[in-house]
């Protein structure tokens, strides 16, 4: 809001001094790219020079401040939760995971704080979940859809697809259930250039109708869809730019005690192909989550075994977090992490692991557990990773034996302050900040891993540019 903005500048300057309302005096602000403000005072002044006296001397001083976004939620392409499917970067591992929600009344301890009802298990009729929200508007899962494209400005613009991957009933679930798993309800908002803020998205106007049936409201998938992926909206980002919506939830009251899993892919309309590269582009969407990824791994993904005997792991980005950030924390949080899992690893830019602590809040979301210090990894027996080694000595969270069941696990990382927090360049010059996360399965033979994850720096999000 620059109008704000220009009014909150004047009121900061008049309180030193310096009222815009004096003929003498001008506040003025400039834009500086999407993210910044620059804010110029001029007056005029009295210079003295021994006896002689110099008048109506210019003063004139400036600074610009930008606000830094919060870091997204996902991965540097068009595709989030893509299982097997190819990675949208080239020669990157596949992801191994899938997105899910979980029923109304599946139960608080079963990897997902804000979709169910129940503190119990699989059973609707226990104690009410404190974290199930009260305001429809804030139930379900929101991911963006970013087309606010390169720095410099330059928008993502043309057609394109929404498709999701098999939101019915599809043997992806728990157990391989296909009959209690939960109902997938869709809604999509257009784009629009307000960065700081989705509230004004999220408006029945703005609805984007469904590519179904053409239903602009909510859209409740079929339990039968499981054709792979399905077209499920239309983009037009040659008349919206900006950030697209798309909120995936299910409804209170519906009986079922199952979750159901899925992938979203942003692809060029009619198309199938992903895109994805490190460093925002004007030609390559990306697709992230908004607050929360809830995830799902399973044993096997369309009935192809997703951990082989050799390689027995999920790796996967979580977020982006560029060096202006160095010297804070990293926050990660993750609900209900284990199920067949053995340990987890954040690994930052360039593949070091950082020390971090780590606390856990109850089952009951009312005690935390003081912050301790982090694990070393143990190798399971019969272990081997294609992807980066493991020894005993690099730092992990042991998840092993559903140690955290039901729980949130908070995890703390410093990020080292100045240039020793640092991000690889990549050959096009862009800075790779991603931080990555490194699942390893256990010695049980079914994975059935529904995690929540979040991710935010902690620290101030407006710096001083000049």
């Amino acid at each position: 809001d620059f109008v704000a903005a220009t009014t909150e500048a004047r009121n900061v300057a008049r309180l030193n001094g310096y009222d815009h309302n004096d003929p003498d005096v001008s506040v003025n602000t400039f834009r500086r790219g999407s993210q910044g403000i620059r804010v110029e005072i001029e007056t005029k002044g009295e210079a003295y020079f021994g006896k002689v006296i110099l008048n109506d001397i210019d003063i004139e001083r400036g600074a610009s401040a930008d606000f830094i976004l919060p870091v997204p939620l996902g991965n540097p392409g068009s595709s989030l939760g893509a299982g097997l499917d190819a990675p949208p970067i080239a020669g990157d591992p596949q992801e191994r995971m899938l997105l899910a929600v979980n029923a109304y009344c599946l139960g608080y301890n079963n990897g997902d704080p804000f979709g169910v009802k129940s503190l119990g298990t699989f059973l609707c009729a226990n104690q009410d979940n404190p974290r199930y929200p009260t305001a429809e508007a804030d139930r379900g899962y929101v991911f963006v859809l970013d087309f606010t494209g390169d720095p410099l400005g330059n928008p993502v613009t043309g057609q394109w697809d929404l498709q999701i991957f098999e939101p019915g009933l599809c043997g992806q679930v728990a157990e391989g259930d296909t009959t209690t798993g939960a109902q997938l309800h869709t809604t999509m908002w257009r784009g629009d250039d307000t960065l700081f803020s989705d509230d004004d998205n999220m408006v029945d106007t703005n609805r984007v109708p469904n590519a179904v049936n053409n239903n602009a409201a909510r859209y409740s998938w079929s339990r039968s869809s499981c054709s792979g992926w399905t077209k499920a909206y239309e983009i037009d980002a040659d008349s919206n730019q900006g950030r697209w919506l798309v909120k995936v939830e299910t409804l209170p009251n519906e009986s079922e005690t199952g979750l159901n899993s899925f992938g979203l892919r942003i692809v060029p309309r009619n198309g199938t192909a992903v895109c994805g590269q490190i460093g925002t582009s004007s030609t390559c969407p990306r697709l992230f989550a908004q607050s929360w990824l809830p995830i799902f791994i399973p044993t096997s993904i369309s009935g192809t075994d997703s951990f082989s005997d050799t390689d027995k792991t999920a790796f996967f980005y979580l977020a982006d977090v560029p060096t202006v950030h160095n010297g804070k924390v990293l926050e990660v949080k993750l609900f209900d992490p284990g199920e067949g899992m053995h340990n987890l690893q954040i690994i930052s830019p360039g593949g070091v692991r950082l020390p971090f602590t780590y606390s856990r809040l109850e089952e009951n979301a009312t005690t935390t557990i003081g912050f301790v210090g982090n694990d070393t990894c143990n190798t399971p027996t019969g272990f081997s990773d294609s992807i980066t080694p493991l020894n005993s000595t690099q730092i992990c969270l042991n998840v092993d034996n559903d140690k955290f069941d039901g729980e949130e696990v908070t995890i703390r990382i410093p990020i080292p302050s100045g240039s020793a927090y640092s991000c690889p360049t990549t050959a096009g010059g862009a800075e790779n900040c991603w931080w990555r996360v490194r699942y390893a399965i256990g010695s049980r033979d079914t994975i059935t891993d529904r995690t929540t994850w979040s991710i935010r720096v902690i620290g101030d999000p407006i710096r001083l540019t000049e």
